[in-house]
């Protein structure tokens, strides 16, 4: 699997952020996909400020999982509304899912390998977006690795 992530020129990162965390400019170009891990509850306020901010950073593909994962759902439907109230062009439509069963490496694996499924999206880049005052790069990293046989 991780050479054909590597031949179809595919990368990943992780951020984590907290309720007062900065939100950086992220040097992706391209659409991309984001996985919340959400182990931290955050305000309405907050939640639709990220949201907003994954959006105009060309998030296209959400995952969410963890505490309140269907209202991140939630938020970045919105924030797509708030951006086009009549309707996104094809390029600009975010595909939100939420997973309050699923494990978090289901969860992995089905966004590393079912994003960019439609004509208009060519996911390249994933963001594992851990919500948290703790710092878990290493664990999740791997993880995420693991659920993809990387």
């Amino acid at each position: 699997m991780f050479e054909l992530f590597k031949k179809l020129k595919k990368s990943y990162q992780y951020l984590r952020l907290d309720e007062q965390s900065y939100l950086p400019t992220l040097d992706i170009r391209e659409q991309w996909a984001a996985i919340i891990v959400a182990d931290l509850q955050f305000s309405d306020d907050r939640r639709n400020y990220v949201a907003d901010w994954l959006y105009k950073e060309n998030c296209r593909w959400m995952g969410a999982w963890g505490i309140e994962c269907s209202k991140w759902d939630d938020a970045l439907d919105e924030a797509e509304i708030n951006e086009w109230p009549d309707g996104a062009p094809d390029h600009k439509i975010i595909v939100t899912t939420w997973h309050d069963v699923e494990a978090l490496d289901e969860v992995f694996w089905f966004i590393g390998t079912q994003t960019g499924t439609f004509d208009h999206q060519n996911i390249t880049h994933f963001a594992i977006i851990h919500l948290s005052s703790t710092d878990k790069s290493t664990e999740l990293t791997q993880r995420f690795e693991a659920a993809l046989k990387l």
